[in-house]
Formats: structure tokens, C-alpha cells, sequence
């Protein structure tokens, strides 16, 4: 019954999928931090399946490569052991075209541990995309990125 059912609404199908994949990247504290950084803008707000299709689609295309989210990802944790407040990151991919930057805004320290506040900014095809990050690390000096 299973099969005829997936096989008869591929669009209901499409809408499990995205919202599996939607809910699961919504955790509030992550122990690492996952360079999944895109520059698309101009998302279709909707919640019909070909609309969340479209969304998934154009955020793909718009994705750093792997080696261009490594550096970043490099710069986050470069920036997180080793700068102050004020003091920046900068990353370049090989060919030029996409590049990003890390600078610490704010240093907090609290009963378990300290916190960093850095903001991100990353340039890819024609496209900027900025955000906060906060990192907080623990009694065994492990980061976790806390979303804001």
C-alpha cells in the first residue's frame, strides 16, 4: 500500500522529504560547526511541496563548494582560538571568485565556560551572505555553536 501511495503523490512525497530535512537542521546547540553556507536569496515563501522543491533547488545551486566551506569553516575556528575582538578572518577560493570573512565582535565569559560572537560574511556567484555566529566553549575547551 506504501508504494502506491508514494508513487501516486510524488508531491506528497517531495513535501516529506523537505520537512525531514527542514526539522532536522533546527537544533538549537551544535558541537561542530557545519560550513553549509549558500549566497541565494529570494526564496518562494510557500508551503507547497514544488514551491519547498524550488527553495531546496536554488539554495543547492547558490552552496559553496566543499573546499570553499572548509576554508571558512578553517577561519571560524582560526578565529575562535586565536583573534580578538575587532580582529578579522579572510579566506579566497583558489580561482578568486568566491571569498568570506570572519571577525570577532564580542568576547563573554559566564559560569561554564566563554562565549565568541563573530560575524560571517561570504561572497559567491554575484551574491553576499551574512550572519551571526556565536561559539560558546565548555570545561573541556570544546566549541558549541549556539544559534541566535
Amino acid at each position: 500500500m506504501r508504494k502506491n501511495f508514494f508513487s501516486r503523490s510524488p508531491a506528497v512525497f517531495l513535501f516529506l522529504l523537505a520537512a525531514t530535512i527542514l526539522v532536522s537542521a533546527c537544533s538549537g546547540t551544535h558541537s561542530d560547526y557545519r560550513g553549509n553556507v549558500s549566497t541565494a536569496s529570494g526564496y518562494v515563501d510557500t508551503d507547497h511541496p514544488l514551491g519547498m522543491l524550488f527553495n531546496i533547488v536554488k539554495y543547492s545551486a547558490y552552496s559553496l563548494s566543499r573546499k570553499d566551506q572548509n576554508k571558512h569553516e578553517q577561519c571560524i575556528y582560526f578565529s575562535l582560538d586565536n583573534l580578538y575582538v575587532g580582529e578579522k578572518c579572510d579566506w579566497y577560493s583558489n580561482n578568486g571568485s568566491t571569498h568570506g570573512v570572519v571577525k570577532v565582535v564580542a568576547h563573554q565569559v559566564n559560569r561554564t565556560g566563554s562565549c565568541t560572537t563573530m560575524f560571517n560574511a561570504v561572497f559567491h556567484r554575484g551574491n553576499w551572505a551574512n550572519w551571526q555566529l556565536k561559539a560558546c566553549q565548555d570545561d573541556d575547551s570544546s566549541w558549541n555553536f549556539v544559534r541566535n
